[in-house]
């Protein structure tokens, strides 16, 4: 029973999973027939839903590990590039914002696994966050429903996600800047090196933890 009961937080992760390709068909079906809005809003809540809590229900249970912060993660990048390429091919989100998503995940996990090297509680977690990165990944989240409930109450949705975007896009170059910034700060001499040690330390916490 235990068992069952300490891999609750990972199931309702892969149940995010499932839920993110039925969203993506549901997208599919929207765009075609401009139906099944409010579908594609309650299966876009729930995603939600369970990504806020499965985290939370893993800590509260005190099973939270190191697979299940790298298995939501890895999740999470799957709902938003299977949402983000069928809402860009639809020309209801933009490319160049879905690019720069992409591009600070990299960043995040590079810095990540650099600044884990100091960190005292980083044993548990692959990834180390910082508060303006965090309001970025919830603006990433939930972009693509903000994105298809704009794009059905005005035909001016692209302008506003632009701007909307752009804000975020801040966000996220400040959030870099800080992280590496920080990177830098910790071993200046060896930033660089860090960063391709870093590349072998993600195969070693990987086989590590398996």
């Amino acid at each position: 029973m235990s068992k069952i009961i300490n891999q609750i937080p990972n199931l309702i992760t892969f149940f995010r999973l499932l839920l993110s390709i039925v969203f993506v068909i549901f997208i599919c079906i929207y765009v075609k027939t401009q139906e099944y809005l409010l579908t594609n809003i309650i299966i876009f809540l729930i995603i939600c839903f369970t990504d806020f809590f499965d985290g939370k229900i893993a800590r509260y249970l005190k099973i939270d590990s190191f697979f299940g912060g790298i298995f939501d993660v890895i999740i999470d990048l799957i709902y938003i590039i299977l949402s983000y390429t069928i809402l860009c091919l639809n020309n209801i989100m933009l490319w160049w914002f879905f690019i720069i998503v992409i591009l600070k995940f990299i960043e995040f996990t590079i810095t990540s696994l650099i600044l884990r090297r100091r960190s005292i509680n980083a044993s548990s977690s692959l990834f180390i966050f910082d508060v303006i990165g965090r309001i970025t990944s919830v603006a990433y989240f939930i972009m693509p429903g903000i994105a298809i409930f704009l794009n059905h109450i005005t035909s001016d949705s692209l302008t506003i996600l632009n701007y909307i975007c752009i804000v975020i896009t801040i966000l996220s170059v400040i959030s870099s800047i800080q992280r590496i910034i920080c990177g830098i700060r910790y071993n200046q001499k060896y930033f660089f090196w860090n960063i391709i040690w870093s590349y072998n330390n993600l195969k070693y916490l990987y086989h590590e933890h398996l």
